[in-house]
């Protein structure tokens, strides 16, 4: 099961041989999207917020926990939306803009046991360059059900996060937020705001070149975390685990490394109140950050 970077180009030449997904909001995806693709907006695939009811969590995109549902119910949704686990995949959304919706259900797919899953580098928009092709019929292709098989090595839930703190064994958090939210000096929605104690910070934006591209291998690397590299007790965070899950598929292309996303992630986290949270410290980059 692996996880890859596919270029405009390069999906352009193999069309037709790797299924592709849009993972932008519906309302893009109708606009136009690539020819074929079928589409699946990640917040679909959520459980409830367990949240008084008229609270803003309940609204789309503020809960990010992954559905508790049996393996079947995955199988029989993936056929609904037309996506065989099996076939090789590409994955895009509108590049920075979409704020890792492309990752989240590029992390989605290979933790429900898909064999190969691509994220398509810039995006929407280089699609647009490099080939200018584009469909606005949906596309939804009949498939026989997937063969789901979750991977529970590439998820770390609060709970099973909260009993480790409890026991003493903390992983090493990474941060995927802007550092003012990592400061905590946004999301006001909260009841606190703030971040994991002791965690670094490598910033969504931060995994993307000036032309909306991943950056490559060697800039990755620089923005780790001091102690992160060949660590293997590392788990990725962010508001609601959608921006994170971009960070955690490019360690595992640039490293070989499987790194856990934290689905719930701070929003989770936070409505809990008994679960420590650190805020009120400037952001030190120098501190942070490895040289």
């Amino acid at each position: 099961m692996t996880a890859g970077i596919l270029s405009a180009g390069s999906l352009m030449r193999a069309h037709g041989n790797r299924q592709i997904i849009d993972a932008r909001t519906r309302h893009e995806y109708e606009a136009g999207h690539i020819p074929g693709a079928v589409w699946m907006g990640w917040e679909e695939w959520c459980n409830p917020a367990p949240a008084p009811q008229g609270s803003i969590l309940h609204e789309a995109g503020y809960w990010g926990v992954l559905r508790e549902a049996p393996e079947v119910w995955f199988s029989e949704r993936l056929s609904a939306c037309g996506v065989n686990l099996q076939a090789p995949l590409v994955v895009y959304s509108g590049g920075p803009r979409s704020r890792g919706r492309e990752g989240r259900i590029a992390w989605m797919l290979l933790y429900l046991g898909a064999q190969d899953v691509a994220l398509l580098d810039g995006g929407w928009p280089a699609w647009l360059e490099e080939a200018g092709r584009v469909d606005v019929a949906p596309a939804a292709p009949a498939v026989e059900g997937s063969v789901v098989t979750f991977q529970p090595h590439r998820r770390r839930s609060v709970s099973q996060i909260s009993a480790g703190w409890r026991a003493g064994t903390t992983p090493l958090f990474v941060d995927t937020r802007s550092p003012e939210e990592f400061a905590g000096h946004m999301q006001e929605y909260l009841p606190r705001r703030g971040r994991f104690p002791g965690a670094g910070l490598v910033s969504f934006l931060s995994l993307f070149d000036c032309s909306g591209c991943y950056v490559d291998r060697d800039t990755y690397l620089r923005l780790l975390p001091m102690g992160m590299v060949g660590s293997d007790k590392v788990v990725a965070y962010c508001e609601v685990g959608v921006r994170a899950a971009v960070f955690s598929l490019l360690h595992e292309i640039y490293t070989g490394a499987i790194m856990p996303l934290c689905d719930g992630s701070l929003v989770e986290w936070a409505v809990q109140s008994r679960l420590p949270l650190q805020s009120g410290i400037p952001y030190q980059p120098s501190q942070l950050t490895a040289p």
